[in-house]
């Protein structure tokens, strides 16, 4: 009991490093790593592994997770049909055809990262996005079984205790839902589907 209480005790203690740590470095991750073309591309390839296991999940709720400034929460959001030629089937509509139109909600546990992810959400004109503060490692702002796919690329590594955030990824996800993460940089990312 006395361990459990100290794990607790720890993770809360490393929890507070890294509120204050992210707040601090928030405008300036935005800055350097959001707008940079390699990072872009690298959102865009985890957007693209992802979205053709989203078809047929029509107005499907997308939870991303430790968006920071929100990707690839927003890259996610624009590969969604919002767009007009979606309704066309041509293949430039990189799948979003297939989707329906979905809500994606770029979390994150600092809130100075909340912020910068709405003026960005605002300024790129995405209205399919929703972003909101929250504890990877619990989601109390989200109902069992309430997503139908949780995102976290370039997170976790940032989680102070990654078996919790996965044991609420698996308690938001709908049955057959989607679980897409990435640990690093580079092509591909690990993509789970929730029995």
């Amino acid at each position: 009991m006395a361990q459990a209480q100290a794990s607790a005790a720890t993770s809360r203690s490393r929890r507070t490093v890294h509120l204050q740590d992210f707040g601090a470095i928030a405008a300036g991750y935005t800055e350097w790593v959001l707008d940079r073309p390699l990072t872009i591309g690298l959102f865009q390839a985890f957007v693209d592994e992802l979205a053709p296991q989203l078809s047929g999940r029509p107005g499907a709720k997308i939870l991303d997770v430790a968006s920071a400034a929100g990707e690839p929460a927003f890259t996610l959001a624009r590969a969604l049909p919002q767009a007009r030629r979606c309704l066309l089937r041509q293949p430039a509509c990189m799948h979003s055809c297939r989707l329906g139109r979905a809500t994606v909600y770029a979390t994150d546990i600092a809130v100075e990262f909340v912020g910068l992810a709405e003026q960005r959400a605002v300024r790129q004109g995405l209205t399919n996005v929703v972003c909101q503060q929250a504890d990877a490692e619990r989601l109390a702002q989200f109902g069992d079984g309430s997503v139908d796919a949780v995102t976290c690329c370039m997170g976790l590594m940032f989680v102070p205790n990654v078996a919790s955030a996965f044991a609420a990824f698996r308690r938001v996800l709908r049955p057959g839902g989607v679980l897409g993460y990435r640990l690093a940089a580079g092509r591909g990312g690990t993509f789970l589907r929730c029995p």
